[in-house]
């Protein structure tokens, strides 16, 4: 990859075929000194479809591969755990 690629740790929100819908919460401090948090959606390409909804993942940035998608999966770095119900 180039020198200039971004990573980003996000936590999956929906799952589509080869693609995945990644929300990336920042957190900052205002000029009043209070916390703002911004959600920002990110659309990625997941070719061998591992990881699920609630995941928390690292994507890097790449090429475009189509309209909207301009991210690729790095890696799942925790995985969603099941609950009770099987």
């Amino acid at each position: 990859m180039g020198d200039n690629v971004n990573t980003v740790i996000g936590l999956v929100k929906s799952v589509t075929p080869k693609s995945l819908v990644v929300a990336v919460v920042n957190k900052k401090k205002n000029m009043l000194g209070k916390y703002v948090t911004t959600t920002t959606k990110i659309h990625v390409h997941d070719e061998d479809c591992v990881a699920v909804v609630g995941d928390e993942v690292e994507v890097v940035s790449s090429r475009p591969i189509s309209k909207q998608k301009c991210w690729l999966l790095h890696r799942v770095i925790k995985k969603q755990t099941t609950s009770g119900k099987e």
